[in-house]
């Protein structure tokens, strides 16, 4: 159902009355009706206590849409909060790849304790801790639909039908070899559209690009940006498929990369954290590193210019390039 943005607003801020208020049955019907983007975007405007109380209401599934919607910090200081049995359910509801980048930021002994709760998808996400960050094995979530050449279209469908499985790129569909090799890629789309007999080896696409699971990010986002990817595979070793990124994933590495630049231009050094979030000492740090160099390079300059003073006195247009030395000095 379409909600006007004005509508939207106002379901909100009944949303957020409801919250203080601590209405736990009227809260859940109101929230049934929302998108969990607006409700996260709810969730801030409210002490932690009041975002605590909702999660814990609300199922665990719903739960984990509501917090994926949230930034990383705020999901942390919620799942914190709860007991290890919620915040285990809750990150059980989450692709493995959301899940990993929450339990990273998260002491070690809790994420720990939260991983052994969550038993074999717990073991999914242990494994991607283990990526370095700013690799596509880092980005990289393990849910994802592989078929056999042999089968025909219409076993795919069955099986499609009877798992019903959770991915985030059911759009596509990976062909593994007999020895578990990546060897092409079917999308829904042509499935449906090709006789129930027909192989998968007779439709699939072949020539399937890939990324090792050690590729930088910025890497696999020109990959991503080269072909349109929707989605992109990760292999081993030896070919055999262990994980896909999804164009969302890549998007936020794009936000990060512009973030980086746009700091390096400022004379900045990268934060991990958000600039809003930061303290006065944290910005004060990183940038005066960078001023201290400009500094002694301005005072470099200046003996320059005090070396050529007769220069300048015999020719005054010089002097109008001084101000683009002592601009090298920052801010």
């Amino acid at each position: 159902m379409f909600v006007p943005e004005r509508g939207k607003r106002m379901i909100q801020m009944t949303l957020k009355q409801l919250l203080i208020e601590g209405n736990s049955q009227e809260m859940v019907k109101l929230i049934a009706e929302m998108h969990p983007a607006d409700v996260a975007e709810t969730l801030i405007e409210v002490p932690l206590e009041n975002q605590i109380n909702l999660i814990n209401t609300v199922l665990s599934e719903m739960g984990a849409l509501i917090l994926r919607e949230m930034d990383l910090t705020d999901q942390a200081a919620i799942l914190s909060q709860l007991t290890s049995e919620k915040a285990a359910d809750i990150l059980k509801q989450m692709y493995t790849d959301e899940a990993a980048d929450l339990l990273a930021i998260l002491p070690q002994t809790e994420t720990m304790t939260l991983l052994a709760l969550m038993g074999d998808k717990g073991k999914e996400v242990k494994k991607l801790l283990a990526y370095e960050s700013d690799t596509s094995g880092g980005l990289m979530a393990t849910e994802f639909i592989t078929v056999k050449e042999e089968q025909t279209i219409e076993e795919v469908l069955l099986f499609l039908r009877e798992q019903a499985p959770s991915t985030e790129s059911a759009y596509y569909l990976y062909v593994e070899a007999a020895d578990r090799r990546l060897v092409g890629v079917v999308s829904l789309r042509t499935l449906v559209t090709k006789p129930l007999t027909t192989k998968v080896s007779e439709v699939m696409y072949r020539d399937v690009i890939s990324v090792p699971e050690d590729m930088d990010q910025e890497e696999v986002a020109r990959l991503f940006e080269k072909y349109g990817f929707l989605v992109l595979p990760v292999v081993d070793e030896q070919e055999k498929l262990i994980g896909v990124i999804t164009l969302d994933d890549v998007l936020g590495v794009a936000e990060e990369e512009a973030t980086e630049d746009i700091h390096k231009a400022a004379s900045i050094i990268p934060m991990k954290e958000a600039y809003i979030d930061a303290s006065i000492w944290t910005l004060f740090s990183k940038r005066v590193i960078w001023l201290l160099g400009l500094i002694v390079l301005n005072l470099l300059s200046s003996e320059v210019i005090a070396a050529y003073e007769s220069v300048l006195a015999s020719a005054l247009t010089l002097a109008f390039f001084i101000p683009l030395l002592i601009d090298t000095g920052g801010n």
